[in-house]
Formats: structure tokens, sequence, C-alpha cells
């Protein structure tokens, strides 16, 4: 990458911080400018034209999902734009550019059976089946996002007045996100159990096995692991066999 870019990139980020966008969302940012750079070495984003930012958007739906690819139209729409504002180009290479366009695909839903099944696999009373059970039925009841359930610290959790956790979603913003009386009863049995975990002084929900919070890639592996119990695999569907997804992951919201 030429040291112009570097230093743009640099400042970009800059940018991002001081909005208060998330870690992730500054990472896709500034890693679809750098796929750019990548694609065109050698030259500045500056000097970039429309012919640059349309092969390379032809490249990523080549190799991969339009779904992918949008977001990285919208990153570099993002970056160019940001360009604009601080007058180092004055007409953005992407200004007639369209997105490109993703087929909708209907989120898989898990039926009854399926869902029963999930349950009955971590219906156990140590603290592995008492804090995967706990996740499932929270996910289930409110539909929050992988990255929200990661989340989640102890001080999140309202179970003596209200019933809800508060989520921090997209932008910072956040929500109070009621549930069920079952998770209720579900995430109280776990906090039992966490209280005696040697890691009960951790401030996230969810304690993991390795000896630490659970991350949105550890509960993402617990629910494929769930999914293949021979128990559950039975009842749910062959497409849940390792190494493919669970159907419940795919209806988790990333």
């Amino acid at each position: 990458m030429t040291e112009s870019n570097t230093a743009l990139l640099r400042s970009f980020s800059r940018s991002l911080r001081t909005a208060n966008r998330s870690a992730r969302t500054i990472q896709s940012y500034t890693e679809s400018a750098e796929l750019l750079a990548a694609f065109r070495p050698g030259v500045d984003f500056e000097r970039m034209t429309r012919d640059d930012v349309e092969a390379f958007m032809a490249d990523q739906l080549r190799k991969h999902k339009p779904t992918s690819a949008a977001v990285r139209y919208r990153a570099l729409r993002r970056f160019f734009n940001w360009m604009l504002s601080e007058e180092i180009i004055t007409v953005s290479p992407m200004a007639k550019m369209t997105q490109p366009q993703v087929p909708e695909q209907p989120v898989p839903v898990l039926t009854e059976a399926q869902l029963a099944a999930l349950l009955k696999v971590t219906a156990g009373k140590d603290f592995d089946s008492r804090r995967d059970h706990a996740i499932i039925r929270m996910f289930v009841d409110t539909g929050i996002r992988l990255g929200e359930m990661a989340g989640l610290r102890l001080e999140d959790v309202d179970l003596d007045v209200h019933d809800v956790i508060h989520v921090m979603g997209k932008g910072s913003r956040g929500r109070a996100v009621p549930f069920g009386a079952k998770t209720g009863t579900a995430l109280d049995r776990y906090l039992r159990e966490r209280a005696k975990h040697p890691l009960a002084k951790l401030p996230n929900l969810w304690v993991g096995a390795r000896g630490g919070a659970m991350t949105e890639s550890g509960i993402a592996q617990m629910l494929r692991r769930r999914g293949a119990d021979d128990s559950a695999s039975k009842i749910l569907s062959a497409d849940i066999q390792p190494p493919r997804s669970a159907p419940i992951v795919d209806c988790i919201t990333i």
C-alpha cells in the first residue's frame, strides 16, 4: 500500500472512532479500503476511478456472496464520502454507482420439534447445561443478535423487577428487551450455578469453558455442538451435522 493510502486510512479510522463507531464497523470499513488498495497496487485512493472500483466490485462478486459484496460497497461509499468531506477529492468515483443487488433469502425458522430437541439436550443440571439452556431460551425469547448475546454483562440482567436484559445494539444504542417466565427460570438457575464458579466475579454474563467470557465464536460453536448432539440429531435436519451450521445459528442475526 502506498504511503498516501496508509496515511488516509489512519485518518479515516480516527474519524470513525471519533464518531463512536463500533470496533467491528471500523474494521469492516478499513478492511474494505485495504482490499481495494491491494486490488489496485500502487494507485493512490485520490487517483482511483469508477472503473477501478467497478472492477474491484466485480471481483468481489465473483469470489463472494452478493451480501458480502454489498457490505464492501457500502464501506467504500462511506470511505469516499469521507474523502469528499475532507476535500481530498472533489468527486467520488462511486458517485453514480449502484449497490449490488442482494437476492432476498428467507431466514430459516426452527420448528417446535427442533427447538424442543435443542432444549432437551441442555436440560442437565451441570454448569454447561444450565448456561447453554439459558442462552438458547434467551435467543428464542428475545431475538437479540449474536454479538449482543456475547456482550451481555451481569449488570445488564434484571430478574428482580422487570424481567428484561439491557442490550447495547448497533450504533451504541441501548434498549431493554423483555423475556418470558421460562427464560427467567433458566437464567436464574444458571446464575445460581455461576455464583459457585471460580470465575464468578467476571463481569460478563456468560462464562466459557476456557477460563473466560464466551465470545461470539464460542456461543456459535456451542449451538452447533448442541445441534449435532446424538439425541438432538434424530429430530433436527441433517443440515446441522458438522461441519455445517445448526439451523439455530443460521437463524441468529450476526
